[in-house]
């Protein structure tokens, strides 16, 4: 470790020594005409400008050349997951620290949503995925020991988990960054493996999840495209339900009227599901129906995936990309008749009001058509929501040990 310590050191100092050359070289150009800046500093070398892309470049060397250590291991069989939360500023999201501070390896960093009081709050940010800028909010993965999913709504709502392992990162994060303004509109793109290394994905435009009030409500503008089939057609505009807490519309005469404990999971049930895939970790193929991690359009009701990333970022507007199998608001036939046809007119009622809320409206109508009024006791004078709930002992996962609200400038 010594060693290697030396040689980022070395790095680094060339890396200044370098810059600071050049800039000195261009500011002798300029006493050349006999010219003076008054605006040059550090014996004549780099302008503020300069300054800051520096630092930005020291930051990027010392966190690509030093071997990190992955964060502690919370079990026997974990992923290598490495933390930045002390090499970075606190950023608004991920994407933000990926383009305002040059941050390019996925990771755990801190970040603070505009939209909140409290924070920073720890996050894993996908940086090398597709450009990165990804906020990674769920991981299923064949780790031991496995995370039970099958938890009550506090807990779905702080978040649970290890970044190492399996985690949900926590209803309250996933609304408020996907609620940050009315301008920005993200996209949900979802990792799916199975036990013989196949891997499949889908992607949708639009994605936001409500607030608490609105039972953090599923919500994707119905513009799918990916090679793992739609799953997640018959799920939009559906509440979050958990085994305690119940908002599905699960019809008949049914002993078990609840889906999430029917089906041993937590998630955006209607009546029940063509996605589970935070439901029991079986393993691949399993005898019980449909209460694995499950998505129907791929692998059925009786596969239990091996693996699953569900991430999102800002969404580029740009066209489909050419190659995959696309839907746009495609009805298909389903194996099981999951919803009636007024669930279906509601389902397609909350479609409408989110691209009608998309394509405009001011901040006032967006706040109170997700659940951020200004009025409430928990909102402060600029808008920002009290989530002191996060502070408490319950959230072990997004909840840092130490604030480093402000970290020294290299």
């Amino acid at each position: 470790m010594a060693g290697n310590a030396l040689f980022t050191y070395v790095l680094v100092v060339v890396v200044v020594f370098v810059m600071v050359c050049q800039a000195q070289h261009i500011n002798e150009g300029d006493h050349g005409t006999g010219e003076t800046d008054s605006t040059n500093y550090m014996g004549g070398g780099l302008d503020p400008a300069s300054l800051s892309q520096l630092r930005r470049t020291v930051r990027q060397v010392v966190s690509e050349s030093t071997p990190l250590k992955p964060a502690n291991a919370s079990g026997t069989r974990t992923r290598d997951i490495y933390d930045f939360t002390r090499s970075f500023h606190v950023g608004t999201s991920c994407q933000d620290i990926q383009s305002t501070q040059g941050a390019s390896r996925s990771g755990v960093y801190l970040i603070h949503p505009p939209n909140l009081v409290q924070g920073p709050w720890k996050v894993f940010c996908d940086l090398q995925s597709e450009g990165g800028g990804w906020t990674v909010f769920q991981v299923r993965d064949d780790v031991e020991p496995h995370e039970n999913f099958m938890r009550g709504w506090e807990d779905y709502k702080v978040g649970f988990g290890d970044f190492d392992r399996e985690f949900w990162l926590g209803n309250i994060l996933i609304w408020a960054l996907t609620n940050v303004d009315n301008n920005t509109q993200y996209e949900l793109h979802i990792e799916l493996e199975d036990w013989s290394g196949n891997k499949r994905f889908a992607r949708y435009r639009g994605f936001r999840v409500g607030s608490e009030r609105d039972a953090y409500r599923l919500y994707h503008a119905n513009v799918y495209f990916g090679n793992a089939g739609d799953a997640l057609y018959s799920h939009n505009g559906l509440p979050f339900s958990t085994f305690d807490v119940d908002n599905d519309n699960r019809d008949g005469d049914f002993v078990e009227r609840s889906c999430a404990r029917l089906y041993k999971g937590a998630w955006w049930y209607g009546n029940c599901h063509d996605a589970n895939l935070n439901g029991w970790y079986l393993g691949g193929p399993h005898r019980s129906f449909a209460d694995g991690v499950n998505w129907y359009t791929w692998t059925g009701y009786n596969y239990s995936l091996r693996r699953t990333v569900m991430k999102f970022r800002p969404q580029s507007n740009g066209p489909i990309p050419v190659g995959f199998d696309t839907f746009i608001i495609a009805n298909r036939k389903r194996s099981l008749p999951l919803t009636t046809t007024t669930q279906q007119q509601q389902q397609h009622t909350h479609s409408k009001t989110l691209v009608e809320e998309h394509r405009g409206g001011g901040v006032g109508d967006m706040r109170e058509k997700r659940g951020m009024s200004v009025s409430e006791d928990d909102d402060d004078a600029d808008g920002r929501v009290d989530v002191s709930e996060l502070l408490s002992s319950r959230n072990t996962l997004t909840r840092p040990q130490h604030h480093p609200q402000h970290h020294t400038d290299l």
